[in-house]
């Protein structure tokens, strides 16, 4: 049997034969050897590879980057819960919630009170969807309706203190 010199042929397989091929004069079909890879080749090989490691490396880093993203928001809505649930706001519904969020973002800017126009566009919502909502809140005590001494067509919307 002949020996096989790196980067020569096999003049003969040594493989078992496909099924139905004759086993003792073989098949006759001699497979090449693949040729050697050249510099530029095997450059483009390392680059590739390097790039698929910098790749995995971006898809580790978002990911533990977005898994914190999730965790701070799931902080952020338990944090948010605990408040309702110390407010005893739970049981208002979504349209009232964005009002009351609405009339407290817009009292802390000015000293405990907002008036109706200001919520109406501050909450995008309708004005008659807005001022359902204000009757509801006040008949729960969770806000007062007074009119504006500055303008009496205009009402403020007074946050009720909390009590424990």
């Amino acid at each position: 049997m002949p020996y096989l010199i790196a980067g020569e042929m096999a003049e003969w397989s040594i493989a078992l034969p496909w099924k139905g091929s004759n086993w003792a004069t073989g098949s006759g079909v001699r497979i090449p050897v693949s040729p050697p890879m050249s510099i530029e080749k095997f450059g483009m090989y390392v680059t590739n590879f390097h790039s698929s490691i910098k790749i995995n490396l971006i898809k580790i880093i978002l990911f533990n980057l977005m898994n914190k993203f999730y965790e701070n928001i799931s902080d952020a809505l338990n944090m948010l819960h605990g408040l309702e649930k110390d407010l005893n706001i739970r049981h208002l519904t979504p349209n009232e919630l964005k009002v009351f969020y609405t009339i407290i973002i817009g009292s802390a800017d000015s000293s405990g009170r907002s008036n109706i126009t200001e919520v109406v566009e501050k909450s995008g919502m309708s004005r008659s969807t807005v001022y359902k909502t204000l009757k509801k809140l006040s008949l729960e005590g969770i806000i007062q309706l007074a009119q504006s001494e500055e303008d009496g067509r205009e009402s403020l919307v007074i946050l009720n203190p909390v009590s424990n």
